[in-house]
């Protein structure tokens, strides 16, 4: 009986230990800096460092709901054009991730706000919640926003990673402000993306995953099983383009295709990007790349 005892006992604590290092690595790993960020994108045309700094960015900063301070970069190159994109990097990046984006948006006549989303780059927070509560923020830049460039202004979203489960989440929420999203490689639920994580990581999905989502639920107030952009997505009239690498191992593309394939109403588009991985879907072929993104442009202001 007491071996019984002492296997229960040292498989629940061993539970826990890995347990909480999977809470770790899903809400806490270790955030990029600036120097990784701008090794990450060399290798597209995006911008190099001493390039980014001199474009003169302002620094803008709103309040969450719950209280943090959270941080934007402002690029204003068309003072008198009212058309915005904000691009939303992923888990553990910041917004110099999103540099090699610029070129093309302002080639294509638009400003550009870059956002460190909570607890990544200079904005305030301890977990990432996976777009539930950066959703919630994404509603205070659009209308902080709105309030700066006026009422008549026209605002596009581009995600990437975590930053595009977050558009996708918004995506039935969008007011007409909002005209149309780029989500690039986004995850259809919070509970699927970890399931695949945990496979890749061969770990056991139904004995860590509720021990892990307890957790999720007591420290940072939200549930995995409350992430679903593919729900918003079946409910969005929107126009939403999906980008998504075929190599891609963080995320499969087969949840970019899903959410295609759930969208009923609206423009919708599909890009399948050959041979690219969770990385550099842009950097892979940026003309083609920037020509797909023309093409869905030129559908949505038709």
């Amino acid at each position: 009986m007491i071996w019984i005892i002492i296997i229960i006992l040292i498989t629940v604590i061993g539970l826990n230990y890995i347990s909480e290092y999977a809470f770790k690595e899903v809400t806490l790993s270790e955030r990029k800096d600036k120097a990784k960020m701008f090794e990450v994108i060399k290798e597209t045309n995006g911008y190099r460092e001493e390039e980014y700094d001199k474009l003169g960015f302002e620094k803008l900063c709103i309040k969450s709901k719950d209280e943090k301070s959270l941080i934007g970069y402002y690029l204003n190159r068309h003072k008198e054009s009212k058309k915005l994109i904000i691009i939303i990097h992923g888990y553990t990046a910041n917004h110099f991730r999103s540099a090699q984006y610029i070129d093309f948006f302002t080639k294509e006549g638009f400003n550009i706000l870059l956002i460190d989303v909570r607890s990544h780059g200079d904005s305030e927070g301890i977990y990432a919640t996976y777009g539930f509560k950066e959703e919630k923020d994404l509603q205070i830049w659009i209308e902080f926003m709105k309030n700066k460039l006026g009422n008549d202004c026209i605002i596009g979203l581009h995600g990437h990673s975590m930053g595009a489960a977050t558009v996708a989440n918004y995506s039935n929420k969008c007011n007409e402000t909002v005209k149309f999203i780029i989500a690039e490689a986004p995850y259809s639920s919070g509970r699927k993306i970890i399931k695949h994580q945990f496979k890749m990581a061969k770990a056991p999905f139904f004995l860590l995953y509720p021990c892990v989502n307890f957790k999720i639920k007591k420290r940072c107030e939200f549930s995995l099983e409350d992430v679903n952009p593919i729900n918003s997505v079946k409910e969005s009239t929107i126009p939403i383009m999906f980008i998504h690498g075929d190599e891609d191992r963080t995320i499969p593309y087969k949840m970019s295709m899903d959410m295609y394939i759930a969208k009923k109403q609206g423009i919708k588009e599909l890009y399948i990007v050959s041979g690219a991985n969770h990385l550099n879907s842009y950097g892979k072929d940026v003309e083609l790349y920037e020509e797909k993104i023309k093409y869905f442009l030129k559908r949505v202001f038709k």
